[in-house]
């Protein structure tokens, strides 16, 4: 007898917990948050938070330029709470709920209302879901405004007259009791809400843009070496379409006032510093992809004369021996008339080297500029190509193999030039240019 009275009281405190337990479950939860939102529960105020869990009984008031979002447990329906409004969740059960408004505009968001019941009640009257968007205003001496932007929603005042508002239309009821007109209602307010809307889940995501502000960091400091320009070219070009997208996102949040008192305002103005510093960067790295590309091309270019002049240089000296004996049996063959077609045809062949020389010394001089600009920019630490071009063009420039006086000379390229001032005053005698004719 004594052990049944116990596994009856352990049965009836079990169902008092499970009363308590379902009583002191949430029903929300705050899903977005800008500014001074403030909540009453367990008989106090204390500031909302993100994410924060709301029960049955719990009142929410936004103060000026602040906005919250509520949505229920079951994600089925969603609440937007504008500025200066009080709203509480008076009640949470399966098949009914209900929002009561003090004052202020809520717009509200129902997913799916088959088998249940939705409405918020005012002190001039209640509306209520047949439709799945709608909104509601309560202006302490101006009534209530409710407006339809979908589906389509019943509208009663406390004479208990109802009233059906279609989709994109607004009506009400005045402080009187009575119906207002109804009326088209302006679609730009929605947009102005939506786009605000976007600019606060912004500011709650600033985890997500403090990462890609990292990476990017790190992707563009690995501009350091530029092995592989294609690369570099294509993940610029990343960043600038990641540039310009989260720069006009972030400039809209922190160039508006209404901002400012979002705890990750001033995390955010921080982050746009950082961006615009990226973007330093990105145009640093921009230019010494174009430098490095169009520097490429030059010394190419160069190489490829060098090597061309230097070929034909060689077969000419093969032919002709020492200039400045040629330039003396030249002579002679002109006084004597031996020969003469041979030293003409000869004498073309080393004008044309002249003044393939002539071209390539104002090569050379802009290889040596370009050179001094590429060294001052660290270009070549940073660029492979560029250091096997310099090293290849450097290797021509150093060995040219001459022979004078029967000696052999390794000259550099500079000092070619003495060498062809003889030749360019031969030519500019009279036998010069009597065999140039």
């Amino acid at each position: 007898m004594k052990s049944r009275k116990v596994y009856v009281l352990f049965l009836y405190l079990f169902i008092l917990f499970l009363i308590y337990a379902q009583n002191n479950q949430h029903v929300a939860k705050i899903d977005l948050l800008l500014g001074n939102v403030n909540i009453y529960q367990n008989g106090g105020w204390i500031e909302a938070g993100l994410n924060q869990k709301l029960y049955v009984g719990d009142l929410v008031e936004t103060k000026k330029d602040s906005y919250a979002e509520i949505i229920f447990k079951d994600e089925n329906i969603k609440i937007e709470v504008e500025e200066k409004t009080k709203i509480e969740i008076k009640k949470f059960e399966k098949r009914e709920k209900t929002i009561k408004s003090f004052f202020g505009k809520i717009w509200n968001r129902i997913k799916r209302v088959v088998g249940q019941k939705y409405k918020v009640e005012t002190k001039y009257g209640s509306a209520g879901v047949r439709g799945t968007e709608f909104a509601v205003e309560l202006i302490p001496e101006g009534g209530l405004d409710v407006i339809c932007e979908k589906g389509e929603i019943y509208l009663k005042n406390n004479k208990g007259e109802e009233k059906i508002i279609k989709e994109g239309f607004k009506s009400g009821v005045t402080p009187g009791d009575d119906f207002k007109r109804t009326e088209k209602w302006d679609e730009k307010d929605l947009g102005i809400k939506r786009k605000r809307r976007e600019n606060i889940k912004l500011l709650n995501n600033i985890f997500y843009y403090k990462k890609k502000v990292e990476y990017w960091t790190e992707k563009l400091s690995n501009g350091k070496k530029m092995d592989n320009v294609k690369m570099m070219e294509s993940r610029i070009s990343n960043f600038y379409v990641f540039y310009k997208l989260t720069e006009k996102k972030i400039s809209t949040v922190i160039d508006n006032e209404i901002y400012k008192t979002h705890k990750n305002y001033k995390k955010f103005r921080f982050l746009m510093d950082e961006l615009q510093n990226l973007y330093k960067k990105y145009q640093v790295i921009k230019k010494l992809i174009t430098l490095e590309k169009r520097s490429i091309k030059i010394l190419r270019s160069f190489r490829y004369k060098l090597y061309l002049f230097k070929n034909r240089f060689y077969n000419v000296l093969k032919e002709i021996g020492s200039f400045n004996t040629w330039i003396s049996q030249a002579k002679l063959a002109l006084k004597t008339g031996r020969e003469i077609d041979l030293y003409k045809t000869q004498a073309r062949k080393i004008y044309n080297i002249l003044n393939n020389y002539r071209n390539l010394r104002r090569d050379y001089l802009n290889y040596k500029r370009l050179e001094s600009e590429l060294k001052r920019k660290k270009l070549f630490s940073k660029s492979s190509r560029l250091i096997k071009e310099q090293k290849r063009i450097d290797s021509l420039l150093k060995n040219f193999k001459i022979q004078q006086d029967n000696r052999f000379l390794v000259l550099p390229f500079e000092r070619l030039q003495r060498i062809f001032s003889e030749l360019i005053f031969f030519f500019n005698s009279r036998d010069g240019k009597e065999l140039l004719e």
